[in-house]
């Protein structure tokens, strides 16, 4: 059960918010849970965004800063200040001093090229800083996994999404874990109006080129992997499906690029996608909801079908995915995307229980949050 900050009368408990919103699917559903927790209460974080994805994300909840300062999404910006009776420096002064919920997935992890500067300065601050769902790794510094260790120790609080992240940490006090948030919205999700299942099928592929994934890809690894979700696409459609290539990271990770080639291969045409744009949540939700099966490249796809009563079948690019679903009870093993094993390709479903024990678990993220929001409101009483 969600636990409720007491609402202030006159006055308004501010956060800096800092995270990836850039219309990814799986970060979205971060953002959908830390509202659901917050909507009753009165507390109003502050998100800077790229000025093109700024209205998607407007609203009570969230006062939008564009990471640029001109054209529309800044005037948007200076409009929501009026409304709340806001100046744009009293706006700057919260992103310097009030506190920092660092929201996020895979947020720590780098290649063999990571520069200390690359650490973001509210780190090395005196505020206080919240690291909430995120993993971290794989990284190949020990380095940075030291150096991690004492800017944990100085923040209010780090909460994992795995226990293999925590484990790193274990011996620093601040750091725990829960599981995923996208897990949150079951209870959401569990009460709208029933939809029927339909006799489709949901492939959620990552696009990947040789730059772009921590583990090294070369191009015929990745011709590989495109073909072997054509052989599992058109196997479904030979059997009657309703093949849908769900795109859930195109701005910037062009999953829609793949999601389109595999369509033309399989249907001659690009109708039998679906991407997510930002402001189309339900849809794709209701989508998961109709669906049998769920071939889950994507993290968040693997998650998404679990919630909505699917058989999902993970085919793993990162060890989050395994972690997340080895804390969750299943242990596979799972077959990675980068040698795609036919015999490793079996579906998994979640029990209503397991689903449920999920949700409440992840939404204890908030837990150390909460305790300091109340703190601060009874401050803000006295």
């Amino acid at each position: 059960m969600t636990k409720k900050i007491p609402s202030l009368k006159n006055s308004v408990l501010r956060i800096a918010l800092f995270c990836y919103c850039c219309h990814n699917f799986g970060d979205d559903l971060f953002l959908k849970s830390l509202e659901n927790h917050y909507h009753s209460s009165n507390v109003l974080f502050l998100m800077f965004c790229p000025k093109k994805f700024c209205i998607s994300y407007e609203n009570e909840f969230l006062l939008i800063k564009p990471k640029e300062s001109d054209g529309f999404g800044h005037r948007i910006f200076q409009k929501t200040c009026r409304v709340l009776n806001l100046s744009s420096n009293s706006v700057d002064d919260l992103a310097k001093k009030k506190p920092v919920v660092y929201l996020g997935g895979s947020t720590f992890s780098f290649k063999d090229d990571f520069k200390e500067e690359w650490i973001p300065g509210y780190f090395s601050s005196k505020r206080k800083v919240f690291v909430l769902g995120t993993n971290f790794g794989p990284v190949k510094d020990l380095r940075y996994v030291n150096l991690y260790r004492e800017i944990f120790r100085g923040c209010s609080d780090v909460c994992f999404r795995d226990k293999k992240s925590f484990e790193i940490f274990k011996d620093v006090p601040t750091v725990r874990y829960t599981t995923d948030l996208a897990f949150s919205l079951f209870d959401q999700i569990k009460r709208l109006e029933p939809l029927k299942k339909e006799k489709i099928v949901i492939i959620a592929p990552k696009f990947i080129d040789t730059f772009n994934t921590f583990e090294k890809w070369t191009n015929e690894q990745i011709n590989v992997y495109e073909k072997k979700l054509f052989s599992i696409a058109e196997n479904y459609k030979k059997n009657g499906y309703n093949v849908i290539f769900f795109g859930s990271c195109c701005f910037y990770e062009f999953d829609m690029i793949l999601c389109k080639k595999l369509s033309r291969e399989i249907y001659f045409d690009e109708s039998h996608c679906m991407e997510y744009s930002g402001d189309n949540l339900n849809s794709v939700i209701d989508l998961f909801r109709r669906a049998k099966i769920v071939v889950g490249v994507r993290h968040h796809s693997v998650i998404m079908g679990l919630i909505c009563g699917c058989e999902v079948i993970p085919i793993l690019y990162s060890k989050k995915t395994e972690q997340i679903l080895l804390d969750f009870g299943f242990y596979g093993p799972f077959s990675s995307a980068q040698n795609i094993d036919d015999s490793l390709l079996f579906p998994i479903m979640a029990s209503s229980e397991k689903l449920e024990e999920a949700s409440k678990k992840s939404s204890h993220t908030f837990d150390k949050l909460d305790e300091f929001l109340t703190i601060n409101y009874i401050k803000n009483q006295e």
